[in-house]
């Protein structure tokens, strides 16, 4: 994912049909396509992986406005695999790194008091986990709550000015 071009998105591509789960997932995980309908071509097929954490990848990406595009049969499907991916998270809820994953999800989903609720809990598990701080700024800059935005930003800044790039 480090070098994008034509060679490297048809590598991934080729990942998502590969005999290895792991290299399967990974390509779910490392795929850059900017057109949701293009990814949902992609993605849809391992919605019925028979390995559990593919299915959940390409649910976890497709969620949001991409999974508009799905067909109708693929939609139960999806939110199976959508549901295992929940079930998942919350099942590891005492990391933060699973709300903070939840609070992605929820984002995609249009569920912004849900997001909301789950950075601030990745927050609580671990107060120097920033990226959950960032993500939550930006939500709340979305929703125009600039002030608390910028006071989870200058947060993050003062306390990793070596990050700047993520902020």
């Amino acid at each position: 994912a480090a070098y994008p071009g034509k060679n490297t998105q048809r590598t991934f591509e080729l990942a998502l049909m590969d005999g290895e789960a792991l290299i399967r997932q990974t390509a779910v995980n490392s795929l850059t396509v900017y057109d949701d309908k293009q990814m949902t071509a992609l993605l849809a097929p391992l919605l019925y992986d028979p390995v559990k954490a593919v299915r959940m990848e390409a649910a976890r990406r497709l969620a949001g406005k991409p999974a508009t595009h799905l067909r109708e049969e693929d939609q139960k499907v999806f939110k199976q695999a959508l549901s295992e991916f929940e079930k998942s998270m919350e099942y590891a809820g005492d990391f933060a790194s699973s709300r903070y994953n939840l609070g992605n999800l929820y984002v995609a989903l249009d569920r912004p008091e849900e997001a909301i609720r789950n950075y601030q809990a990745a927050i609580a598990i671990d107060g120097l986990f920033y990226q959950a701080k960032v993500n939550l700024a930006m939500l709340y800059n979305g929703m125009g709550k600039k002030d608390m935005a910028e006071d989870l930003l200058r947060e993050v800044v003062a306390a990793y000015p070596q990050e700047y790039q993520m902020v």
